[in-house]
């Protein structure tokens, strides 16, 4: 049998196993928001079970995460990018009306196109016009994105006529507040 730091050459890398184990359990930590996230968003979809998306967002992390390791050897986590996943979700499906399984469908096209662009060497000509300050803000957008969606969520941000959102009232003394879905009453 060959040991991990054998097959995936660890010292060589500067780590070592012990390192990488740590690194890899900090990685799901952080990476854990995904399953939930990523359910609730899909089961605001007729027809959709946050139970179904929930263990097929699990299996494709761990199978494209393994694959990632086993055969490029390179120590990365993969799983559903949730920029796209908003997008399908709530601009595809509910502000176009498409079905599911019509959007499923362009996603498979989407699929297509991006192998085409990769193998014939436009999907790096592509990245490579796109300027620097562009390509470092977009993670950063997608996550305050993320970040908004949760605090919509749990009734931190809730919707104002004058600026279309707007922080919920956390002044318990000024009468009646409602926040996450409990009343206080002043008295």
């Amino acid at each position: 049998m060959v040991s991990p730091e054998k097959f995936f050459h660890v010292k060589e890398a500067g780590s070592t196993v012990k390192t990488e184990v740590l690194a890899g359990v900090t990685t799901f930590m952080t990476m854990a928001y995904i399953l939930m996230v990523n359910s609730g968003m899909f089961a605001e979809l007729p027809g959709v079970s946050y139970n179904a998306i929930y263990i097929a967002t699990a299996i494709s992390a761990c199978i494209g995460t393994v694959l990632i390791g086993l055969l490029a050897n390179i120590p990365l986590a993969q799983a559903a990018a949730m920029g796209s996943n908003a997008f399908f979700v709530y601009t595809v499906c509910l502000g176009f009306g498409l079905s599911y399984a019509n959007a499923l469908v362009l996603i498979l096209l989407d699929g297509v196109m991006f192998i085409l662009l990769t193998v014939t060497g436009l999907r790096k000509k592509i990245f490579e016009a796109i300027p620097t300050a562009v390509r470092v803000a977009i993670p950063a957008g997608v996550g305050l994105f993320i970040a908004f969606i949760g605090l919509k969520d749990s009734g931190i941000v809730v919707a104002n006529e004058s600026t279309f959102v707007s922080l919920a009232s956390f002044n318990l003394l000024s009468g009646n507040v409602t926040w996450g879905g409990v009343s206080f009453h002043s008295s």
